[in-house]
């Protein structure tokens, strides 16, 4: 029977610890917008992109918001249910150059859909007259809509839907692989393989698993009841997708890349548990997610992302993740286990986590619908713990545990960058000689190697 399966997940999840203090905390970035849903940036743009539910996207530059970058309010429903608005925002990887980006909102039918606008890539406010629509995808109600949009490695674009509404999954969408509800679909908007269809103005890559097989080209994983957000980690290529539970369950599921075609289970399945409760299923043919919790801890999962800025290490391969009711962020990494999972309610006072996000440099947000918008920095009262010396022609750089004791090196090499300005000489072996020196500026660690 399935409920078998649910103890070493649920222990897994259970096992989330206090996280460390002196690593990170939430920095204001404003408090004054209504109902965000999510940041971006291009990659290298230093500027910040924030989406409100309203229709308008808000740009925030060194930290101060200048105005409206675009406004589609005019194409949302009206009236809006509480799921529904601009729910997503992506640039293309070449957006410097082709000035393309991506909307996904519930447009006046209450459907899902995605856009493509051109427009100068170096303007601070922009219109969207030149538009063109990607693609739409029905809806039974007006909640579980998905709406996340990112690009991947392959530069294909990928889309959240929802199960088309409801309670319970009413349409029966979870299974079928025969709708574009209940899915994150794989599609490229730099072609067209539907020119006579003026609703789908996209590629269907050739890898997609339902090529050539039953099922909907477009698809490429399903069984999902709402995967509000997800994420695509570029460096291993897996997918996160935390997917919002029924009445007992919210779930992360970790894919590789190659695993498109996989079935999560919805609405076989909310979680490792049948659906509905009390009866029995089998969990044959399914991908089990690797974190759940129970409603007891929280009610409705907002999916993150994996950290893989420069300002702290500590964090790297880390995957954030939230719940919108409780208000707690936890993370955790994953190397083929769960490990590190740890609750961050000290370190991040948050409420009402709508989203997370990273800017074109890399940097980690937590968006709250109240208004808030925090960035993820160093927390400020770090004590001097990095250390480097070298050892058989190696520089190794590492930062002492709370214990004292020490992890792997960060980083460890024969070659950094040279500067000359504020240096403080050390001797590192003891041998009379000033081989190496580092100083702090500006809050951060620079190591350098003399010439």
């Amino acid at each position: 029977m399935l409920h078998w399966l649910l103890a070493p997940l649920i222990v897994a999840s259970a096992a989330a610890t206090p996280a460390p203090e002196g690593v990170a905390e939430l920095e204001l970035v404003d408090a004054s917008f209504s109902a965000p849903l999510y940041v971006t940036a291009p990659e290298g743009d230093s500027r910040l992109f924030v989406v409100e539910r309203g229709g308008r996207v808000k740009l925030v530059v060194n930290d101060q918001v200048v105005g409206t970058y675009l406004d589609i309010g005019f194409l949302l429903t009206s009236p809006r249910g509480g799921e529904q608005g601009l729910l997503g925002m992506a640039f293309h990887p070449d957006f410097v150059s082709n000035g393309l980006l991506y909307l996904s909102y519930t447009d006046s039918t209450g459907r899902l859909a995605v856009i493509e606008v051109e427009v100068d890539p170096a303007a601070n406010s922009v219109g969207v007259a030149d538009r063109n629509t990607v693609i739409r995808v029905p809806s039974l109600a007006s909640n579980h809509n998905g709406g996340m949009i990112m690009f991947g490695p392959d530069e294909l674009l990928y889309v959240a839907t929802g199960d088309g509404g409801g309670g319970g999954d009413p349409g029966d969408n979870g299974q079928d692989i025969n709708t574009l509800n209940s899915a994150i679909l794989r599609i490229d908007p730099a072609v067209d393989d539907f020119p006579g269809d003026s609703a789908r103005n996209y590629g269907i890559p050739a890898d997609n698993p339902f090529v050539s097989a039953p099922g909907l080209d477009e698809i490429w994983v399903y069984g999902l009841r709402n995967p509000w957000r997800f994420w695509i980690d570029a460096p291993t290529g897996r997918l996160y997708i935390a997917d919002v539970g029924q009445g007992a369950r919210e779930e992360v599921t970790i894919l590789k890349e190659d695993d498109g075609g996989a079935n999560l289970g919805w609405s076989r399945l909310e979680g490792t548990r049948c659906y509905p409760s009390g009866g029995s299923c089998s969990a044959a043919g399914t991908v089990l997610p690797q974190v759940e919790y129970t409603h007891n801890e929280g009610q409705s999962i907002t999916g993150g992302v994996v950290y893989r800025g420069s300002q702290i290490p500590d964090l790297n391969g880390t995957y954030f993740y939230a719940d919108f009711v409780a208000g707690w962020v936890r993370s955790f990494r994953y190397d083929g286990t769960v490990n590190a999972h740890y609750s961050w309610q000290a370190q991040f006072p948050t409420s009402l986590v709508s989203s997370f996000g990273v800017d074109g440099n890399g940097n980690m947000y937590v968006v709250s619908l109240s208004g808030s918008v925090w960035r993820v920095v160093r927390a400020a009262d770090t004590p001097d713990e990095m250390f480097f010396y070298r050892q058989d022609g190696l520089y190794r750089f590492y930062d002492i545990r709370p214990d004292g004791t020490l992890p792997s090196p960060l980083l460890a090499g024969d070659e950094y960058t040279t500067g000359w300005d504020s240096i403080t000489a050390v001797d590192l072996d003891g041998d009379g000689q000033d081989e190496m020196f580092f100083y702090r500026q500006d809050g951060l660690y620079r190591f350098y190697d003399i010439r």
